[in-house]
């Protein structure tokens, strides 16, 4: 049976260095909602911490929040850390259902599912964005981004 190179041993047979951005520690990101908010539909949750341009976002990022109610969707994604433009609102993880309470997996964005090879080209802020009904007020929100920086 063949064996089939991946793209980094292809570059190491080369010559070319491999970057941190694939073979690195990882770092994680922790940003958490305000002991009291009263939640609104399409209200963002802003990090205010930045991920470097030049870093990997992994596919284990987690979002865990008690029960934000009926219908109640999330989206996670990053913007432009300076200029708040959007990058990806919803790379990260798109329409996730969290109407209970618990740790939901944030990997079906663009920026990360399906083997996608994405790397931050901005310095970037992750943002969770409460989508399709009114969230309950004063829920507890924790968000774990996972991300390989640059070296």
């Amino acid at each position: 049976m063949p064996e089939i190179n991946s793209r980094q041993k292809t570059a190491i047979a080369a010559g070319q260095k491999v970057l941190n951005s694939v073979n690195g520690t990882p770092k994680c990101l922790v940003f958490t909602s305000p002991a009291a908010a009263a939640w609104a539909q399409n209200d963002t949750l802003a990090a205010g911490q930045k991920i470097p341009a030049g870093s990997r976002i992994l596919s284990n990022c987690a979002v865990s929040c008690g029960a934000l109610g009926a219908s109640v969707t999330f989206d996670l994604g990053l913007r432009h850390f300076v200029t708040g433009a959007e990058v990806d609102l919803d790379g990260i993880a798109s329409n996730v259902a969290s109407a209970t309470a618990g740790t939901y997996a944030a990997n079906n964005g663009v920026l990360v599912a399906g083997g996608v090879d994405s790397v931050t080209t901005v310095d970037t802020e992750p943002v969770l964005t409460l989508e399709a009904a009114n969230p309950t007020d004063d829920i507890q929100i924790r968000v774990e981004i996972w991300y390989l920086p640059p070296g």
